[in-house]
């Protein structure tokens, strides 16, 4: 399992799109153990995360996934850049997971994805029903929980996973069952009535 860090402040930009949802989703399952997230305006998220200390995330698409990093895109905390300096290349399925949710936040990439036209919609979907931020990453860890399970169940049955360069392996903390899915600690605002459904 990949975790570096615990009870970190994440700045991104509120309203996340289907593709800052899986960069927020990445560091749920992957980095920190109990990530603390805070939405503010696209253009202050650097600004925020220099004043409080948290680590400012961005839905930054220019490099096709699992390809080198430019020097601009390495210096932020994108979902490439993420992936690269956790040493979590060597995950096939997250590559296709990157490769999605790059199709899903651009209309037009130079090998589109086939299922990034439906997660677009449903990440444009989600911002008209849900109002709630803290809430979307929740929902949006779900799904994107289930695309990676499906491309790690795929890739699995026709090969051994693949190791990162390093010789590290990378895994997900995938749910096991209701209790296991961080919705209740992830939406700390929601009624009790509505986390005691959650648990159900």
């Amino acid at each position: 399992m990949v975790t570096v860090v615990s009870d970190m402040i994440w700045i991104a930009a509120e309203r996340p799109t289907a593709g800052g949802l899986a960069v927020l989703w990445l560091v749920v399952r992957f980095i920190d153990t109990r990530p603390r997230f805070a939405f503010v305006a696209a253009d202050a998220v650097d600004v925020v995360a220099d004043a409080t200390g948290g680590w400012a995330l961005h839905a930054d698409w220019r490099n096709e996934p699992g390809q080198p990093l430019g020097d601009q895109v390495e210096a932020r905390q994108t979902f490439q850049s993420l992936v690269a300096r956790h040493r979590l290349g060597g995950d096939r399925a997250l590559i296709e997971v990157a490769s999605l949710a790059r199709a899903a936040d651009q209309a037009s990439v130079p090998t589109p994805h086939p299922l990034g036209e439906a997660v677009r919609a449903i990440g444009r979907g989600a911002l008209t029903v849900e109002g709630d931020d803290h809430w979307l990453v929740a929902c949006g860890t779900f799904l994107y929980d289930a695309v990676y399970a499906y491309y790690r169940r795929s890739m699995v049955s026709r090969e051994p996973p693949a190791s990162s360069p390093a010789g590290g392996q990378s895994s997900a903390r995938l749910p096991t069952g209701p209790d296991h899915w961080p919705l209740a600690r992830l939406v700390p605002r929601r009624s009790a009535t509505v986390r005691r459904w959650i648990r159900a």
